[in-house]
């Protein structure tokens, strides 16, 4: 026997990746003891970093994950002392062979194990028939799928969460391990300890730049230099196990998981942007043993654009599976513009999917930290430390949370197909390609001892971030049972269409209305309060007409000449494919409107409203309750005109762009109304008095 010293053992693993090192008979590839599904190409790393390389790239390295001879041996729960019995059983079978066997590592903590390199499969088959042996199964490859403020970071709002991620000040009292292609010593970079894996380098160092990246996304300093993490300045545990190709080995990851577990008292997060597509009940077992001592591992969930649940370690069942978005500019709403990997707020084309998949993350055009510099980044492998470093957070305040409790908190806190977009970081993604929605990370709201902001009512946010939104919110008095926000603003148990308060008529039943033909208008003569910086525009209108231009419901300064005083300040109306549009025009002509992608010419009552925000210049539309859609804006409305208020025409000439149908409860303001506000006012007509302008109801 030949026990090689662990510099020289994983020497031999690395090679093994490119070619066997002499030649060895065929041994069969089943796990003994348990069965296993067949195994195909991996993810691989781009060589560059350029981040075009990473889809091009993923499936080129390798079409078989299996390491030739090289086995991992599980003993049974009652062994003791693997270290002794691996020995004896290697002795007892070189005996016998006259040939040596290589004992490449020993696992104690998080099972009971040893990794070896054999030649033939007789001496395979001795080591299976021991009776201490459990199982047997053949070691696989792995591999990494592969002070400004990140669009990542910003997207999930982790610089307005408890640590402010980008003020410059202070680090978090966490450990989070970062299981990669190492750590280079960054000056952005805490990096608390270092250990190798590989055999490849003895200081850990990072040869590739993937392992910094990952780092730096969950935990760069808030430093005021290069970039800031999740966690700004978490204690890093840069543990080593792929090589500088970006290639490793489950023998070498269950090595590291096995030494996380040994200091799980330390430990909290373990971030593993890497995998295979492959089954491995050994590193099933390691993962299971790591969690139950308290350690939280998050998972990337590969780049091949299928279903991750053929993926190892994301499909195991007790790890937080992250998929990828592409977010092009830091807010909700898709906005921004495309990427190489898609529209923005979308699924990244390269992401694995499916059930086993719990949070969602940015991950295309990720900057970080990158060997001695910078770089951009795309991938689940940079979708999943955002993450790793959510979870820290987390845990910071509620340290004796269960890595369960931890997962379950941390989807819950992320936003779902139904929260809508406030402009900022909270919002959701389009183009998942399955029907089991994961949650998409939002971390604003993870708490911690630090003194919170005091909840404000009634403006559709969650400002202390105890999970709580207006009237929910035992900060806030109750009120009425608001339908449709999704909120249990009276605190009875019941919300929307469940609380009997919202069991009445919710659409339109708001009889007389006003009915136009082409040529009636309505004019509300010019005053300087409605000459508008913030509005809201809110009416119910019907109608089944084809407009060969526009059908224009309410405007200020209408549509046309583009000089100053001549421009819209406010608007809403139909366009000439009867789509709902609305917003405004600048001093100089630019138009500031969204258009919604449904029609609405179909005889049916529908409830539009636009506002605008001028402090924070968000543009917003809604239809029907929900927002649809909204603009971020540096501009504001020419307010300077001195034409009336028209309804029911364009106030630029007589009978130019007439609605034809019904209009009714229209209601202008001079600030934005919040969601509540927009939903109360459809469900129950009652204008809200603060910065009203002008209101008709068009009756008694």
């Amino acid at each position: 026997m030949k026990k090689v010293n662990s510099l020289v053992v994983y020497s031999i693993i690395s090679v093994v990746y490119f070619a066997s090192c002499f030649s060895l008979p065929s041994i069969s590839n089943e796990i003994y003891g348990q069965s296993s599904s067949s195994l195909s190409s991996s993810i691989s790393l781009p060589s560059a970093v350029n981040d075009d390389n990473i889809v091009k790239r993923q499936a080129d390295t390798f079409t078989d994950t299996k390491i030739p001879n090289q086995y991992i041996v599980v003993f049974k729960d009652n062994v003791k002392n693997p270290n002794y019995l691996i020995n004896q059983l290697v002795k007892k079978i070189e005996k016998s062979t006259f040939k040596d066997l290589h004992i490449l590592n020993i696992f104690q903590n998080s099972i009971k194990g040893s990794v070896v390199k054999i030649n033939t499969q007789s001496e395979l088959d001795k080591i299976k028939q021991d009776p201490n042996v459990k199982y047997v199964e053949q070691d696989q490859k792995i591999q990494s799928f592969a002070q400004t403020l990140p669009r990542g970071i910003n997207r999930i709002d982790a610089d307005q969460s408890f640590t402010k991620s980008g003020d410059g000040f202070g680090s978090i009292n966490i450990d989070i391990a970062i299981l990669d292609t190492g750590i280079y010593n960054h000056q952005d970079l805490n990096i608390f300890s270092k250990k190798d894996f590989t055999g490849t380098s003895y200081l850990a160092n990072d040869g590739n730049g993937h392992g910094t990246h990952v780092a730096g996304t969950a935990a760069a300093k808030d430093d005021t230099v290069g970039v800031v993490g999740v966690a700004p300045g978490a204690r890093l545990w840069n543990l080593k196990v792929l090589d500088d190709s970006g290639s490793g080995s489950i023998s070498s990851l269950i090595s590291a998981i096995d030494y996380v577990t040994a200091n799980a008292n330390q430990i909290e997060v373990v971030n593993l942007s890497l995998g295979c597509q492959c089954t491995s009940s050994a590193l099933n077992t390691a993962i299971n043993s790591a969690v139950n001592a308290g350690v939280t591992f998050v998972v990337a969930a590969g780049n091949s654009g299928i279903n991750a649940a053929s993926y190892s370690p994301a499909n195991h069942p007790n790890v937080i599976a992250v998929s990828a978005i592409a977010d092009t500019d830091g807010k909700c709403g898709g906005l921004g513009g495309s990427s190489t990997y898609g529209k923005d707020d979308s699924l990244a084309s390269f992401s694995n999917y499916g059930n086993v998949v719990d949070m969602a993350a940015p991950g295309v055009n990720i900057y970080s930290t990158y060997k001695s510099s910078y770089a951009t980044l795309s991938g689940t492998s940079m979708a999943t430390p955002h993450v790793s470093g959510s979870v820290a957070l987390y845990l910071l305040s509620h340290p004796d949370a269960s890595p369960s409790e931890v997962s379950n908190t941390i989807k819950n806190l992320g936003t779902n197909p139904g929260t809508l977009c406030d402009g900022q970081g909270k919002g959701y993604f389009t183009g998942d390609k399955d029907t089991s929605a994961e949650r998409l990370l939002y971390v604003r709201n993870v708490d911690s001892s630090v003194t919170s902001n005091p909840e404000v009512c009634n403006d559709a946010k969650d400002n202390d971030g105890d999970g709580l939104i207006d009237g929910e919110d035992l900060d806030c008095p109750t009120v009425k049972e608001i339908c449709n926000n999704g909120l249990d603003d009276d605190r009875d148990g019941s919300k929307d269409a469940a609380d009997s308060d919202c069991q009445q008529a919710t659409g339109y039943h708001y009889e007389p209305f006003f009915t136009t033909t082409g040529s009636d208008r309505i004019d509300v003569a010019d005053t300087q309060k409605l000459h508008l910086s913030s509005f809201t525009i809110a009416t119910w209108f019907k109608t089944t007409a084809n407009f060969v231009g526009k059908g224009i419901e309410v405007n200020k300064g209408g549509l046309g000449p583009e000089s100053i005083g001549n421009n819209l300040n406010y608007g809403i109306w139909l366009d000439s494919s009867e789509r709902l549009v609305g917003g405004f025009e600048t001093t100089g002509g630019a138009n500031k409107w969204i258009t919604s992608t449904n029609t609405y010419n179909d005889g049916q009552w529908h409830h539009g409203v636009v506002t605008f925000d001028n402090p924070n210049n968000i543009v917003r539309l809604f239809v029907d309750g929900v927002q649809i859609r909204t603009l971020s804006t540096s501009t504001n409305p020419d307010n300077t005109g001195t034409k009336p208020l028209r309804i029911a025409e364009n106030v630029q000439s007589l009978g130019q762009d007439a609605f034809i149908g019904q209009l009714d409860e229209i209601g202008v303001w001079n600030r934005a109304l919040t969601n509540s506000e927009i939903t109360s006012l459809m469900n129950t007509g009652v204008f809200p008095s603060s910065g009203i302008v002008y209101n008709n109801s068009f009756g008694p």
